[in-house]
């Protein structure tokens, strides 16, 4: 859609001009005359006439000639208002727009008497959003493979293995595809002053082998012994995209201990997971956890599919401010999340392209399904535009249970507004989905 685009609507009596601009903003000159000024003027004698009392006559009762010689200040101020209304619902009916906020909404009033009236408006309106028809979609339901006794057995082996113990060897020079413990702090960016070692880990396991760890450090520790400590700094591996960020830095590292797995037997394994000694139990309980996770996988994908259709199907353009205000909120998430990784606020500047691409491809899907779900339940199912309170405090707690921050939609830095509108947005997107899989279905 251009900038701007310019219509006007005119009838014997309403003439609107009117410019719609990008971000769903309109701007428009309403002018009421004829019959329209005339009605106008005369709701505007009745209000006044109600709100005076003159002698002779019950209120509300006097000849409209007195009243109009006597209260002529106050009849032109109650025809500004009458005729700012007036204009406004010729302007909503002729251009079928809504407006988005009442709160933004500008009216000015140019000129009122009863022969003419000229108002400004100035408004952002909702989008004008398609709705959606479930005929249209063709969507194949991911279907859940079941789980079998074998698909068990060969998760409970890689549970040994993940879960297992790690017990230090015999010191000795460390070899290709050996296993040790190390604790490693960072001293800054190289081009930056030394700062005073700061964590980055401590006796995390790393696996000694070209492609597991970086090449810089895997060539490092190679023929290095436990309790070596020594400083180095970070290479670009061949293997980074020439597009991504990278910051050569300076580390302390200490080699701790050089280690072998000792996989975990069946029994210690159910124990350290909470599952005592009933091994059935716990094969059964690792079972239904298994098809749980199945199905939650294979109910992501019918929606990505789902998503993707909708949003290259149903495409219009989306209000400016709930835009504005969403991306920045995005942005600010995505910062405080590298501010989490210790990134330097110049480290922070340098991608701030790479951070804006991120938020808009994060917010503008969730926008736009949005306002999709609010028009399809407006029209098909209007209970399902009531939220419980439980449910967003349910969805809250799931959110902030996550470990992994770059998955949550919500931080507790937000303000309790954008934390509602972000869970909102989300339950309303998964409302959307639920409903037009089981149209598919």
């Amino acid at each position: 859609m251009s900038d701007k685009s310019e219509s006007t609507q005119a009838t014997a009596d309403v003439t609107i001009d009117a410019i719609h601009e990008s971000g769903c903003v309109i701007s428009a000159t309403v002018t009421l005359c004829g019959d329209s000024a005339r009605d106008a003027h005369k709701e505007a004698i009745k209000a006044v006439k109600k709100q005076v009392s003159i002698p002779g006559f019950r209120k509300g009762r006097a000849p409209d000639a007195m009243i109009t010689s006597n209260y002529e200040p106050q009849i032109e101020k109650q025809l500004h208002d009458t005729g700012a209304r007036k204009a406004f619902d010729a302007l909503i009916k002729e251009e079928k727009v809504q407006p988005l906020n009442s709160e933004k909404i500008r009216v000015t009033v140019d000129k009122a008497s009863k022969d003419e009236i000229v108002c400004k408006i100035h408004m952002e309106c909702a989008p004008q959003t398609p709705l959606i028809d479930p005929a249209d979609l063709q969507i194949e339901i991911e279907e859940v493979t079941p789980v079998n006794d074998n698909d068990v057995e060969e998760r409970i082996t890689e549970m040994r293995e993940e879960l297992a113990d790690h017990e230090p060897v015999d010191a000795r020079s460390i070899k290709e595809g050996d296993t040790v413990t190390l604790d490693i702090d960072t001293l800054g960016p190289t081009e930056s002053d030394p700062i005073e070692p700061k964590e980055v880990c401590r006796d995390n396991v790393f696996k000694v082998e070209k492609g597991q760890i970086g090449d810089w450090l895997h060539n490092l520790l190679l023929d290095k012994n436990p309790g070596d400590e020594f400083e180095s700094i970070s290479e670009r591996d061949e293997t980074l995209p020439e597009d991504a960020e990278f910051t050569p830095t300076r580390y302390k590292i200490t080699i701790k201990n050089l280690v072998e797995k000792q996989p975990l037997t069946i029994e210690q394994l159910a124990k350290k997971l909470g599952a005592g000694d009933d091994i059935d139990a716990f094969k059964q309980a690792l079972k239904a956890r298994m098809t749980a996770d199945r199905e939650l996988s294979a109910k992501d994908k019918t929606h990505t599919a789902l998503t993707n259709q909708l949003l290259e199907k149903y495409d219009f353009e989306l209000p400016r401010s709930p835009l504005e205000g969403g991306r920045r909120v995005a942005i600010k998430r995505l910062i405080r999340h590298l501010k989490e990784q210790d990134l330097s606020e110049e480290e922070i500047k340098a991608r701030e392209g790479e951070i804006e691409q991120q938020a808009e491809a994060f917010f503008l899907p969730r926008l736009r399904m949005m306002f999709l779900a609010d028009k399809y339940f407006s029209t098909n199912d209007p209970d399902q535009l009531n939220i419980e309170r439980e449910q967003m405090m349910r969805l809250y707690t799931q959110q902030m249970m996550m470990t992994a921050a770059e998955q949550r939609i919500i931080d507790n830095e937000m303000s309790g507004e954008e934390m509602r509108n972000e869970l909102i947005m989300e339950i309303m997107q998964q409302r959307l989905l639920d409903a037009l899989i089981a149209k598919l279905s």
